[in-house]
């Protein structure tokens, strides 16, 4: 997997997957660049793979804790995210009683990295939730 990943169908497969993580929105400058680099690292490329294909368990297998949490929540989830963001912070919503979910329009799954102002504008609200 190392040499395909150096070649121009791994960088090109590097594109495709950070246009389609970002998707609808564009990555920031220099972002593609950096996944690249990362990209080539087998142990990188491995715990990747490991944590999208242990995700939908891993995030479950909490779940029946979270009506315990009385923590004030705020969970941010941008309207046109391509991956199943936004059901799962709804579900996370109804399991946490002192929650509320911050749908962003417009805005897709990378919020952090496109939008870290929203990020501080929740952690904002936070403080008077």
């Amino acid at each position: 997997m190392n040499t395909l990943l150096a070649t121009s169908l791994g960088k090109n497969m590097g594109k495709v997957s950070t246009r389609q993580t970002f998707s609808p929105e564009e990555p920031p400058d220099g972002y593609e660049e950096k996944l690249l680099a990362m990209w080539r690292r087998p142990g990188q490329f491995k715990a990747n793979r490991e944590d999208i294909l242990a995700f939908p368990k891993t995030s479950k297998d909490p779940s029946p804790h979270y009506p315990k949490i009385k923590q004030p929540t705020i969970i941010v989830v941008g309207d046109k995210d391509p991956f199943r963001t936004i059901s799962m912070g709804e579900r996370l919503h109804r399991d946490l009683s002192n929650s509320m979910v911050l749908k962003l329009p417009n805005v897709g799954h990378m919020i952090p990295e496109n939008h870290p102002e929203k990020v501080f504008d929740a952690i904002e609200l936070l403080k008077t939730f």
